[in-house]
């Protein structure tokens, strides 16, 4: 799956820079939308989350935080997903912290934090 449509494609690229944002998208999107997904990348890169609103499968969302390791790179991340029917997008907003949580403590387990700033 590209990395650029998915909740957890965006998660994984959070720290990279708009033009390797520009060209992952690029691969997978439609061009006419790469405005919109460079302003979202930018709000889910300042939130520390990011989401799925149906890019990649009709119906599906998802919420998905990036997991660091103790030099502060992502390498891994965590989500919840489910159909448009049990996600909403004010499910999306209101699990968003939780699923951020997760991977922070997720994080720490793995060194993140103890000599890196926390406020990702």
């Amino acid at each position: 799956m590209p990395l650029a449509i998915t909740g957890i494609g965006k998660a994984l690229i959070l720290n990279r820079t708009e033009e390797e944002w520009r060209t992952l998208f690029k691969t997978c999107g439609d061009e006419t939308k790469l405005g919109a997904f460079i302003q979202n990348m930018r709000r889910y890169a300042a939130s520390g989350f990011a989401f799925d609103l149906e890019e990649n499968e009709p119906t599906i969302r998802c919420v998905a935080a990036p997991v660091y390791n103790a030099r502060d790179e992502i390498v891994a991340a965590i989500s919840v997903a489910s159909t448009t029917t049990y996600m909403s997008l004010a499910r999306l907003e209101e699990l968003a912290p939780y699923v951020k949580s997760c991977a922070e403590e997720i994080s720490a387990e793995l060194g993140w934090g103890k000599h890196v700033r926390k406020d990702k």
